[in-house]
């Protein structure tokens, strides 16, 4: 929910959902980080999975970040959902959108625009 001081100034409220688009690209340079350190493409793992102590019983060596998943899905899964908070919050029919951006899509050729990438 946007902070009502927010709602009465046009300039805070551009500032605000720039910031929240700049959280989903920071979610997709994390994506970029799993794969330049070397995870695969779809590999999800736990860096703080639980470990044997001494006594041969299951203890989590960082109780703050409980089996936390890491790797490109998990950072997708975080894109996915800041991107739905962030429709849900600006008031965007973002099922809608998809559909028509879909549509769309299926109308250009491979490439368009001569892009590489």
């Amino acid at each position: 929910m946007i902070n009502p001081l927010v709602s009465l100034f046009p300039s805070f409220r551009r500032n605000y959902y720039v910031a929240k688009l700049a959280l989903i690209g920071s979610e997709v340079s994390e994506a970029i980080e799993e794969l330049r350190h070397g995870h695969a493409v779809d590999e999800t793992y736990y860096p703080s999975a639980p470990c044997i102590d001494g006594q041969g019983t299951v203890v989590n060596a960082f109780p703050d970040e409980a089996f936390k998943p890491e790797g490109v899905p998990s950072e997708l899964a975080d894109v996915v959902i800041r991107a739905f908070d962030f429709a849900d919050e600006a008031g965007i029919d973002l099922a809608s959108i998809i559909s028509e951006k879909l549509t769309f899509n299926a109308t250009r050729g491979q490439r368009h625009g001569g892009k590489e990438f």
